[in-house]
């Protein structure tokens, strides 16, 4: 099956949005967890634009029949709450977290192994191994995805 995502297809096992880790080199111990519903290396490179030492770290891709991705988001964003980084001169919270990327990929597949093998009884799989006839939640590290597509998106600044 193919999902179309911005104008290229990428093989995916089944359609569903993403959920997305990224970390700046410029301070390692902080890491963004943001959703998007496209190719999550065109949303890297849109972002880039704010920080240019923002690199992609991993994506799970949630089937869609699963739970919404924001919701998803939001119990993600508020099991991390105490890692949590405000909005300089607010009380709102971005979607940046004090937390190592690496740190952060490990929560998440505790999550999804505990969420999904509960409520679906799926697990979470790394790209390379193949999904059984339930969809999975799929995870792709950085160099990995960008396999999935021919070229990367361009973005214009």
């Amino acid at each position: 099956m193919y999902l179309h995502l911005v104008s290229q297809e990428l093989k995916l096992p089944y359609d569903g949005e993403w959920l997305y880790v990224m970390a700046t080199h410029a301070d390692r111990s902080r890491s963004k967890i943001g959703v998007t519903r496209g190719n999550p290396l065109l949303r890297h490179s849109q972002l880039r634009c704010g920080d240019p030492y923002l690199e992609f770290y991993a994506a799970f891709l949630i089937p869609f029949w699963f739970d919404p991705v924001s919701s998803v988001e939001a119990d993600i964003h508020s099991e991390l709450s105490r890692y949590r980084i405000r909005f300089s001169g607010t009380d709102k919270y971005s979607e940046w977290f004090r937390m190592q990327p690496a740190d952060v990929v490990n929560h998440l597949v505790e999550h999804f192994d505990e969420v999904a093998e509960k409520k679906w009884s799926m697990r979470v799989l790394s790209h390379a191994q193949r999904p059984g006839e339930q969809a999975e939640i799929v995870i792709y590290r950085g160099r990995d995805i960008a396999r999935c597509f021919e070229t990367p998106p361009v973005v214009d600044d």
